[in-house]
Order: C-alpha cells, then sequence, then structure tokens
C-alpha cells in the first residue's frame, strides 16, 4: 500500500492483498453474495433476437395490477413478502423466493392480500417491437397499484434456441468486490440501491440507484462497492442452456514471499 509493491490473490470468497516485502497481509475485499438466484428454461422453434425488459415492482398491502398479459414470456420471482397470483378462478400464493412464469397471451392479476409489503423481480423476453404490457380494457382498474421501483429494457444479439433465462439479487458489502471474469452470454443490471464502480472491457461504470447498463457475453470485467453501505443490483442473465453464469479470468501472478499462498482459482464474486 502507500505506494509499495503487493502481491494479489483471487479467492472464492473475495480479494486478498499482501506484502511483495514481506508476505504480509494488507487488506481484503469479501465477494458479493446472491440473495435470490432464480433459473428458467427457455425454448424457442428457433434461435432468436430479443429485447429484455426488466422490473422491480413493490407492492403496498391492498396493491394489484390491472388484469393484463404480455408480450412475451414473463419469468417473475417473489423478493419480498407475499404475492397472490389470479388466473381465471385459480389463484395461488408466492412467497419470497419463490418464482412463476406467465406465457404469452395469458390473462392475469398479481395482488398483494397480505398486511406487509412485498415485492417483485420480473423478466419478460420480447421480440423486438413487442409490447410488454397488454392491459385487459374490460376489466376494472385497481384502487392501488404496485410503485415501480426500477426498469430497463435494452435489446441483445441473436440467442440459442435454449437458454437458460437466471434472475440475481446481489448485496455487495462495503467494500466487496468481485474479481476479474467474463459471462457466459449477455446480462441487464439496474442498480437497486448504493453505489457500484463497475470496469467492463476499457470501459469504467459508476452506477447510482435506478441506473442501468448492459454486460455483453465474453467481455472482461469486475464490479467493486465503493461507497459504505451495502449496495444491491438486480441482474438478468442469458445464457446457453447449462453454461455457468461466469468464469474467472485468471491472472497467474508470481509466487510471494513468506505467508501468501499460491493464487487458485475463484468464481469472480458470482456463486
Amino acid at each position: 500500500m502507500d505506494g509499495s509493491r503487493q502481491y494479489i490473490q483471487f479467492l472464492a470468497g473475495g480479494v486478498v492483498g499482501g506484502s511483495a516485502k514481506d508476505g504480509k497481509f494488507l487488506w481484503r475485499y469479501d465477494a458479493p453474495a446472491n440473495r435470490f438466484i432464480a433459473t428458467f428454461s427457455v425454448a424457442a422453434q428457433a434461435p432468436a433476437q430479443y429485447e429484455i425488459f426488466q422490473t422491480i415492482l413493490d407492492f403496498a398491502p391492498g396493491a394489484a395490477t390491472r388484469e393484463h398479459s404480455h408480450g412475451g414470456p414473463e419469468f417473475v420471482t417473489v423478493i419480498e413478502g407475499q404475492l397472490t397470483r389470479v388466473k381465471g378462478s385459480v389463484e395461488t400464493v408466492f412467497t419470497a423466493g419463490q418464482t412463476f412464469q406467465e406465457d404469452v397471451g395469458t390473462y392475469f392479476t398479481v395482488a398483494n392480500r397480505g398486511n406487509a409489503r412485498a415485492m417483485a423481480f420480473a423478466t419478460i423476453l420480447l421480440s423486438p417491437g413487442q409490447p410488454v404490457t397488454i392491459n385487459h380494457g374490460d376489466r376494472p382498474i385497481p384502487g392501488q397499484q404496485p410503485r415501480t421501483i426500477a426498469s430497463s429494457r435494452t435489446t441483445v444479439p441473436t440467442q440459442p434456441a435454449e437458454l437458460d433465462l437466471q434472475q440475481r439479487i446481489i448485496d455487495f458489502s462495503s467494500g466487496a468486490y468481485a474479481g476479474p471474469h467474463r459471462h457466459s452470454g449477455p446480462l441487464l443490471i439496474t442498480q437497486l440501491s448504493g453505489e457500484v464502480v463497475s470496469r467492463a472491457g476499457d470501459i469504467e461504470i459508476r452506477q447510482q440507484p435506478g441506473g442501468t447498463y448492459v454486460e455483453a457475453a465474453g467481455v472482461e470485467a469486475e464490479h467493486r462497492n465503493v461507497g459504505r453501505e451495502t449496495a444491491t443490483v438486480a441482474v438478468t442473465f442469458l445464457l446457453p442452456r447449462g453454461a455457468p453464469p461466469a468464469v474467472p479470468v485468471v491472472q497467474t501472478l508470481p509466487a510471494a514471499p513468506g505467508s501468501i499462498i499460491p493464487p487458485r482459482t475463484g468464481d469472480g464474486g458470482i456463486r
């Protein structure tokens, strides 16, 4: 530190630094933690280009959506509280960590019938130009509807016919660091709280709450929480079927003296 030469070592739980002079421990950054991970299988008739629409909805007690459908398949993870989905005469309750999926053209309603706040993470895969939401014109409008905390939309290159769509809510504690890695497919990231500085290739991105950005497949990236509070991001991955979401970039370092042990492969902070 302070201009002295250091050795760094990437671990599954983060990254550590030590003095090149005597091998003494100098610092450590922990890896981010996955609060929720949900994986959905997507099967199309042929490779296709998609628009990804991603949103976080906040349901106060009593809030409900209009009866609606979507222009593409929707994938939903409940990330807080309890939500009830109503399709025709069938009602299904989902709690935090549970998921559901809706096909194109299916009309339904989602409501918070509990006494506490509820939140949902929704991703919709659209053919370019298709509408996100189609409201049922003959149904009444609820008196209280959910609040959109953040939403974003981006077009990605042609993807394989068989995909894994993965949603993650990731918490970065203060100083948490996801070391150099590459993703197997494109991803859309929305900053929900805090501040994360990301490097993708030669571009550095400093995201504030509500900000979004896209990482392309194969681009070397790293992320760090530079603030004092926990930072949280919502991420949608589109991955070739069975592919890992991230592959660490292995960096060969010379052996350090003293207590520094040889580097070993971590997971880039994506476990």
